[in-house]
């Protein structure tokens, strides 16, 4: 489970406890009870209302005890990983269950389109849960709180030749698109050096034997557009340059991308954060090298802590700020 701190207002009704944090007024908590936690927490964003959020998990802490007489959607959710839809106002039971297909790493939610959830996970997978779906259509399990629907994700990449990431995914982000436009799309960023834009798009739900990834009945599915080198070749040389003097193996450790930020103003521009402690930019097109390359930190790394986070400035996009695992 986690806790999220809530505004002084009363819109909320369940965030009514008062908070022995410093820095919130109020607190509510959403924990998986019995039969599905608890479970490790993996990531949470908020929908665009504010009212709630998406929250993915990792699989039960312990096994379960008579998984023969389990019924077969509640099996199929403690082998993997599961991603709930938590109204702030009703802590008590997930507003949606969305199965995921292995271990979820990351999630995200699109103001463009909030109906849409998107998981990365820790196999490599990027999955697609559209929520207006009905739930007749999907698997039912029996909770105590009662009879709750269970999402199997719409589209999953895991399908496509050659697979689209071959590590895990550290961050999911939406690219900007212009506001009298309909389209969508997505960038997933995997930890050992490639970054996949995705277009998200609609067919009709006959089509789904075109694409195995698209699940019997859905309408949606992710189109990979384009592959964009991120870490390797100058950065990898870089870091061996830096470090091959001191001896010993780390000098040929590749470097690990570990977080994703879209320009808001820009669609084809984005940062990459690394375990060396650089911020890249990169841009989706081949041959366009925007400057300056590096924010912050040599090249090389220069003994700079990973960059864990990366945050544009909604008021002011051409500021951006950069967390590293130091603390700072």
């Amino acid at each position: 489970g986690g806790g999220g701190g809530g505004g002084g207002g009363g819109a909320a009704g369940a965030a009514t406890t008062a908070s022995s944090l410093p820095f919130a007024s109020r607190t509510t908590a959403f924990a998986l009870g019995e039969p599905l936690g608890p479970r490790p927490l993996a990531d949470v964003c908020f929908f665009p209302d504010g009212a709630s959020m998406l929250a993915a998990y990792g699989t039960p802490f312990a096994p379960p005890r008579e998984p023969r007489k389990t019924p077969a959607p509640l099996r199929r959710l403690w082998s993997g990983g599961v991603l709930c839809v938590w109204r702030v106002d009703h802590p008590a039971a997930p507003w949606h269950l969305l199965r995921c297909v292995g271990l979820p790493a990351c999630c995200l939610v699109c103001a463009a389109k909030p109906h849409l959830a998107f998981a990365g996970t820790s196999e490599g997978s990027v999955q697609l849960w559209d929520l207006r779906e009905p739930s007749s259509s999907h698997a039912h399990v029996e909770l105590p709180t009662g009879r709750q629907a269970v999402r199997a994700p719409t589209y999953c990449s895991d399908s496509l030749v050659g697979s689209a990431h071959a590590t895990p995914i550290t961050t999911l982000a939406a690219l900007p698109s212009p506001a009298d436009s309909d389209d969508l799309s997505i960038a997933s960023l995997e930890v050992d050096g490639s970054c996949v834009i995705w277009l998200v798009i609609e067919t009709q739900p006959n089509d789904a034997a075109a694409d195995f990834g698209q699940a019997v009945g859905g309408r949606l599915r992710l189109l990979k557009s384009v592959t964009v080198p991120v870490v390797g070749g100058g950065a990898a040389a870089a870091r061996k340059k830096g470090k091959g003097g001191k001896g010993g193996g780390g000098a040929m450790l590749p470097v690990r991308a570990l977080s994703l930020a879209c320009l808001p103003d820009d669609a084809t521009r984005f940062l990459i954060g690394t375990d060396e402690g650089a911020v890249l930019q990169k841009s989706r097109y081949a041959g366009n090298a925007p400057s300056p390359a590096v924010f912050g930190g040599a090249a090389g790394g220069g003994g700079a802590s990973e960059v864990t986070s990366l945050a544009f400035c909604p008021a002011a996009p051409s500021y951006f700020a950069a967390a590293r695992s130091d603390g700072s």
